[in-house]
């Protein structure tokens, strides 16, 4: 079964089964950082609420994780408890999930129930290895620095050099 959520989203996350962890990858400024991290537990919450989703009936359940209050639809009738980025522990594949500003949305867009294997492979050979801790402070500093490093070398539509911006930093975990 392969399961397609539209990624707006550049990083590589790959779940160890065996070692219940997970494989977090992403660039920042040319570099590859990744760091692992024990597969987390969520304390969700049952609503009573349902709605259908690609012909699935769906179930509500909410959560707060990473400073974020989560809100998730899934369904029972696929029994994989796994969902997009790090959400899992519902008792069926979340088929939507979203935070309480929308800031962060997730919908499957397909399921193919194909059941073929699918392979991934870890290709990148310089990557550095972080504590995630290191990961999001150099990810935080990345986005606080980008008007020194676009200074003199952005320009708006005038022709003029765009100089102090700071690019938005909203990461999906915030703590």
């Amino acid at each position: 079964m392969a399961i397609d959520f539209k990624a707006a989203f550049k990083y590589q996350l790959i779940l160890n089964k065996l070692t219940n962890q997970f494989s977090y990858t992403d660039n920042i400024e040319g570099k590859h950082f990744a760091y692992n991290e024990i597969t987390p537990n969520f304390d969700w919450k049952m609503k009573n609420e349902s709605k259908e989703i690609l012909g699935y009936q769906t179930k509500k359940a909410t959560v707060e994780y990473g400073g974020r209050n989560w809100t998730a639809w899934y369904a029972e009738e696929i029994p994989i408890q796994f969902g997009p980025y790090k959400f899992n522990g519902l008792p069926g594949l979340i088929l939507e999930i979203y935070d309480e500003k929308n800031h962060y949305h997730f919908t499957v867009k397909a399921i193919n129930q194909d059941p073929q294997q699918i392979y991934l492979a870890k290709t990148n050979k310089d990557e550095i290895l972080v504590s995630k801790a290191e990961f999001m402070t150099a990810e935080k500093n990345y986005y606080a620095n980008a008007a020194v490093r676009l200074s003199g070398q952005a320009i708006d539509a005038n022709g003029k050099p765009i100089i102090g911006k700071e690019m938005p930093y909203n990461p999906i975990e915030l703590k």
